[in-house]
């Protein structure tokens, strides 16, 4: 069901596969907006699958071996995301393995690789000691 980046799938197709997978249970269909927001968060997962494997090729991590956060940028993003925007970390950082977009549901942010040169200052410091009290809170609260 969830091919929605790869496949190019559209909001139609995947609302019918949806639907025909829960007549088999006997449920009802998706109101139109739980359908829209499901399709909106598979779409995500499945960017963000992709946009990490790519990053972790061998190829990209030798000449773009950072990771920077980035937030959607405007004022639907959550104070979470808005405080990690622009966040920059090495690809094997801790970090990466608590914190990865989608973070939450609607989340439409993003991570992006950055080269040597391109890194703002304190990057290559542990990016677990250089989080905002928000996050770490987050990490604490989703970790438990």
């Amino acid at each position: 069901m969830i091919r929605t980046v790869e496949e190019g799938e559209t909001i139609r197709t995947f609302t019918r596969n949806v639907e025909s997978v829960l007549a088999g249970f006997g449920l009802p269909a998706l109101e139109k907006k739980t359908a829209a927001d499901l399709f909106h968060e598979y779409s995500m997962l499945e960017y963000s699958y992709a946009n990490r494997k790519g990053m972790m090729d061998k190829a990209v991590l030798a000449v773009m071996p950072y990771w920077q956060f980035r937030s959607a940028g405007d004022g639907a993003v959550c104070a979470r995301c808005a405080s990690m925007d622009a966040f920059t970390a090495k690809w094997d950082d801790e970090i990466w393995q608590h914190l990865f977009p989608p973070i939450e549901r609607k989340c439409r942010c993003t991570v992006i690789a950055l080269a040597k040169n391109e890194i703002p200052e304190g990057s290559d410091s542990p990016g677990m000691d250089r989080l905002p009290q928000l996050i770490r809170d987050f990490i604490s609260a989703v970790g438990d």
